[in-house]
C-alpha cells in the first residue's frame, strides 16, 4: 500500500452552528469562545457527517442539545436540536450505522460512579425525528459498555452497595473485629447491572440477573452477522471459584441463551468481543488478567474492583452455544507487543522474561487496554487494541509559617491517560497466533478515556493512523512486518497565513472508502490583512489515503 496523504480544505465561520462563509472545499471552521471538549464529531459514512453539542440556548428545562448534518461535500443540510436536563452531560454514545440511528447516554457522573438521573437520546439521522426514555440509576453505578441495534440500546457494569451499608460495615469491622480489619475484610459484594431500553415500545427495563456472590457485567459485544448482543458476565461464586458467561440477546431485546466461559482458576476475564464463523459457530476475543486466588474487592480499592487491567488475550470458539476451546496468550508470548519500549528497555525485559520462564514462572505484565471490535481479513481474525495508563504528578509548593518558617508541602495530581502503544494481531480459525504488530503512540496523553488509532485495511496490509496535537501519524504493516514505519503530516489549515500556535482534543474517524475525518481545536494566529488575527476553532478535515 503506497500511501499518498490528500488534506482536503474547506473553511466556513460559524456562529452557534448557524451561520456559514465558504472559503474553500476540504475542511469547516467553528469559532468558539475557548477550547473545550464541547463539541463531538460523528462521521456517517457515505450520508456525511453529524456534529452535535450543547448550544448557547439554556431554558427552564435545561440546556438545549444541537445536531448539524453535513453531507460529504462538507454542505450543511439540516439543524435539529433537543432539551437536556439540566446537570446531565454526556457520557456514552454508539451509532448504529445499519439504522442510521445514534444514541446517547446523558447522565451525572461523580469519579467512575453515575449517579441519580439519566437520559437516553435516539436520533434517526434520516428522519432528524428525536426520542427520549427518561431513567433513575438504583444507586451507585458504573458503566462499562454501551450498545445499540435495531432501536434496542443495552448498557450496563455494576451497582455498588448503598453507603449506609458500607458505612456501618465498617464500623462492626473496626469495633468487632480490629484485626481482619487491617487484611481486607472491608470486601463487599458488587450487584451486575443491565439496562435494555426499546425505542419502539419507548420502555426501558433492568434485566433481572439473579446471581449469587460479585458480580458485574464486564463488556458487552455486538455480533451483526447473527445479530444478537452478547453480555459478558463475570460472578465470584466463592473464594476460589469464578463463574464467566455470556448472556445472549436476540435483536427484540429477549435472552436467547447463557453461555459459560471456561477458563483457569487464576484467570479473570476483563473483555470480549464477538464474530460469527457461520450460522452455528462464533469466535470470542477479549482479554484477561492473573488474579491471586482469595482475591477481595475492597469498598475503598475502586481501582481494583472496576479495573480492565489485562495480562495477555485469549480466543474463544462457540459451536452450538457450547464453548469448543479457549487459548489464552499473555503479552510475554507477542513478538511486537514491546516495541514501543526502547532498545535498551527491551532487552532488559526479554532477559526478564527469560528468567522467569526458566523457573517454569511467566512473567505476568499488567496493562490497560482499549479493545476495538473484531475484523476478518482473509482467513484470519484480527484484533486491535490500544495500551494506556493513568499517569500522575507531583506538585510541590512552599508554605510560610506564621513564625517566619517554611515548609514544603507535595500532592499528587492526575494528568490524564498516557497512551503507550496499539497492538494488533491475527488469529486463525484454530486460535493459534498467527503474527502481531504494534504502533507506538507515547505521545497521547488525553483526559478522554477512548480508542485513538484507527485502521484501513487493503490486500494483506493494514494502515493504522491517529491524530494528535494537530498531526496526524500513520504506519503501515503486513503480518509481522512493517511496510512503512511512523510517519507524520501538520493538519493545514488552508491558508498560507496561518500558524496554529496550539491544538487541543485532536482526533480521527475513519469516513467512508478511503477517507477519514480529523477534527480538533486549534487556537490560530494570522496576518492581520486577513480580518482574522487571532481564532479559537473547532475543525473536522477530509483525509483521504490512496
Amino acid at each position: 500500500m503506497k500511501k499518498i496523504l490528500s488534506v482536503f480544505l474547506f473553511c466556513s465561520v460559524l456562529s452557534s452552528f448557524l451561520y456559514a462563509q465558504s472559503l474553500k472545499d476540504g475542511r469547516v471552521e467553528i469559532q468558539v469562545s475557548s477550547i473545550s471538549d464541547d463539541y463531538y464529531l460523528l462521521p456517517i459514512g457515505q450520508n456525511g457527517v453529524l456534529l452535535f453539542g450543547e448550544s448557547d440556548k439554556v431554558n427552564s428545562a435545561g440546556v438545549d442539545y444541537e445536531f448539524t448534518k453535513y453531507n460529504t461535500n462538507f454542505k450543511k443540510e439540516w439543524v435539529t436540536s433537543v432539551s437536556i436536563k439540566d446537570r446531565l452531560y454526556l457520557r456514552k454514545q454508539y451509532y448504529d450505522s445499519e439504522n442510521g440511528k445514534l444514541y446517547l447516554l446523558m447522565a451525572k457522573q461523580k469519579g467512575q460512579m453515575f449517579l441519580s438521573d439519566f437520559q437516553l437520546v435516539e436520533l434517526d439521522v434520516n428522519s432528524k425525528n428525536i426520542q427520549i426514555i427518561n431513567g433513575t440509576f438504583p444507586g451507585r453505578v458504573y458503566i462499562n459498555d454501551f450498545y445499540a441495534n435495531n432501536s434496542m440500546v443495552y448498557f450496563g457494569g455494576g451497582l455498588f452497595p448503598p453507603s449506609s451499608e458500607a458505612f456501618f460495615k465498617q464500623i462492626g469491622t473496626l469495633v468487632l473485629f480490629y484485626i481482619p480489619a487491617l487484611f481486607g475484610s472491608m470486601n463487599f459484594k458488587l450487584k451486575p447491572l443491565l439496562y435494555i431500553a426499546d425505542f419502539k415500545k419507548k420502555n426501558i427495563s433492568q434485566y433481572p440477573f439473579n446471581l449469587n456472590g460479585n458480580s458485574r457485567v464486564t463488556s458487552i459485544a455486538l455480533d451483526k452477522d447473527a445479530t444478537t448482543v452478547n453480555v459478558f458476565v463475570t460472578s465470584k461464586q466463592s473464594r476460589d471459584k469464578v463463574q464467566f458467561s455470556i448472556f445472549v440477546f436476540d435483536k427484540e431485546g429477549n435472552k436467547t441463551g447463557i453461555i459459560p466461559l471456561k477458563v483457569d482458576d487464576n484467570i479473570d476475564i476483563t473483555s470480549g468481543k464477538v464474530m460469527s464463523m457461520d450460522k452455528d459457530e462464533q469466535v470470542v476475543i477479549g482479554t484477561y488478567t492473573q488474579r491471586p486466588k482469595g482475591f477481595k474487592e475492597s469498598y475503598f480499592d475502586l481501582q481494583n474492583t472496576t479495573t480492565t487491567t489485562s495480562t495477555g488475550m485469549y480466543y474463544a470458539k462457540i459451536k452450538n452455544g457450547e464453548q469448543e476451546f479457549i487459548k489464552t496468550y499473555p503479552y510475554s508470548k507477542f513478538s511486537n507487543f514491546y516495541k514501543y519500549l526502547t532498545f535498551r528497555s527491551q532487552n532488559s525485559l526479554k532477559k526478564k522474561i527469560a528468567r522467569k520462564e526458566a523457573k517454569g514462572k511467566p512473567l505476568n505484565l499488567q496493562y490497560n487496554l482499549l479493545v476495538h471490535n473484531l475484523v476478518k481479513m482473509n482467513d484470519e481474525f484480527v484484533m486491535v487494541a490500544e495500551a494506556y495508563y493513568p499517569e500522575y504528578e507531583t506538585n510541590c509548593e512552599t508554605v510560610f509559617n506564621p513564625n517566619g518558617s517554611t515548609y514544603q508541602r507535595c500532592y499528587t495530581v492526575f494528568v490524564g491517560y498516557r497512551f503507550t502503544h496499539a497492538i494488533i494481531a491475527g488469529f486463525d480459525e484454530k486460535g493459534e497466533l498467527i503474527w502481531d504488530n504494534s504502533f507506538e503512540i507515547m505521545d497521547i496523553l488525553t483526559y478522554d478515556l477512548k480508542p485513538k488509532v484507527k485502521f484501513l485495511l487493503e490486500d494483506n496490509e493494514i494502515l493504522l493512523v491517529y491524530s494528535f496535537n494537530g498531526e496526524l501519524k500513520s504506519k503501515v504493516v503486513s503480518g509481522n512486518e512493517v511496510i512503512e514505519g511512523k510517519t507524520g503530516v501538520k493538519i493545514d489549515t488552508g491558508s498560507a497565513d496561518d500558524k496554529v500556535k496550539d491544538s487541543y482534543g485532536s482526533g480521527i474517524e475513519y469516513w467512508y472508502d478511503n477517507y477519514f475525518i480529523a477534527y480538533g481545536y486549534q487556537k490560530i494566529k494570522s496576518d492581520k490583512s486577513s480580518g482574522r488575527s487571532r481564532r479559537k476553532v473547532f475543525y473536522f478535515n477530509k483525509i483521504a489515503y490512496k
